[in-house]
């Protein structure tokens, strides 16, 4: 149907005569001489008049129609009034059954995420190329070299010592390939970092600043972590469940999620990295206690690399490690 009434755009006080057609789907198109506006169902707002007084339609950015009373008119708008509500109704009807179903989803997401990625992850590994792994790994210390890591500033005499100390622990390892463990200098804005880090699958780089501070024995435990990092093959598992964290995201999100959703995966791959430190931690002792070395020794190394770091409660919840006093204390009793 159609009416004619009087329309404010909301940004003067011009009006214009205009004649009003309502479609089929509830959306109302503003034919004017200066052309047309559609309105979608829910872009306008309406208030049934008493009595036979003038109906106003409220439009988007303010704007105003005002039709005289009419019969037919006013049916009209009653008709969609009649609609809304019903949809209303229906959905305070069904709230319990939609807070439910939402629940149910959002556990299925979880229990997907903490039992179904893992599992899939350690199912796909064994079918990563070896090759693949190292192109990986290449790609990502060539990043690592452009932010700031350069050649080894250590003395010959560090070096040696800490070949040394690195080859009994491969030997003692006895992984199926070699391990190129290497020192690297590692500064950021001019601050050197203390890190030691493992990459797909056969490389362990350790910062010259991390070297300086610890003794020999500390930084040798410290490599024995890493080397536990590649026993499990952690780097392979965290880029499959990477990879599938982004499809999931694209496919619940369109691949924008919201800060809810952003701080949940946070949270949970905060999990799992930090198990896989855990493990990492368990090797470590293992392996010091197979070249004899005392298996606390980690735990004095990290303590020492986090002296003049405080800890947080709420970084047992968002970090990708452990708390060091956590790790700390149960290294003690191995």
């Amino acid at each position: 149907m159609r009416a004619r009434a009087l329309y404010f755009n909301g940004e003067t006080s011009r009006r214009e005569d205009v004649e009003l057609e309502f479609a089929p789907d509830n959306s109302i198109t503003l034919l004017k001489n200066s052309g047309s506006r559609h309105w979608p169902i829910g872009t306008y707002h309406f208030d049934l008049p008493i009595g036979k007084s003038a109906i106003r339609i409220r439009g988007p950015e303010g704007s105003l129609v005002e039709a005289p009373y009419a019969s037919e008119l006013y049916e009209a708008l009653r008709s969609i009034s009649t609609k809304q509500e019903k949809v209303v109704s229906a959905l305070e009807e069904r709230w319990p059954a939609a807070l439910g179903l939402f629940g149910l989803a959002v556990l299925v997401c979880a229990c997907l995420y903490l039992y179904g990625l893992p599992i899939a992850s350690r199912t796909i590994k064994p079918f990563i190329p070896f090759k693949l792994k190292q192109f990986v790994g290449e790609q990502v210390l060539t990043l690592y070299e452009k932010a700031g890591i350069g050649q080894s500033q250590l003395s010959e005499i560090q070096k040696a010592q800490f070949m040394k100390a690195a080859s009994d622990l491969t030997t003692a390892a006895a992984f199926p390939f070699e391990i190129e463990i290497t020192t690297r200098e590692w500064k950021l804005h001019g601050t050197e970092i203390e890190n030691a880090f493992a990459l797909l699958p056969e490389k362990i780089v350790v910062s010259d600043a991390l070297v300086n501070h610890l003794s020999i024995d500390e930084t040798q435990a410290i490599v024995a972590h890493e080397i536990g990092h590649l026993y499990y093959d952690h780097g392979t598992e965290h880029l499959i469940r990477s990879s599938l964290v982004s499809i999931l995201s694209i496919a619940l999100f369109g691949g924008d999620p919201g800060t809810v959703q952003a701080v949940a995966f946070a949270m949970l791959d905060a999990k799992y990295s930090q198990s896989h430190e855990t493990e990492a931690d368990l090797y470590a002792t293992a392996l010091l206690k197979k070249i004899n070395k005392r298996p606390q020794l980690l735990g004095e190394a990290l303590k020492k690399i986090t002296a003049d770091s405080p800890e947080y409660m709420h970084e047992k919840y968002f970090s990708s490690h452990p708390l060091t006093s956590e790790r700390k204390k149960r290294l003690e009793t191995e």
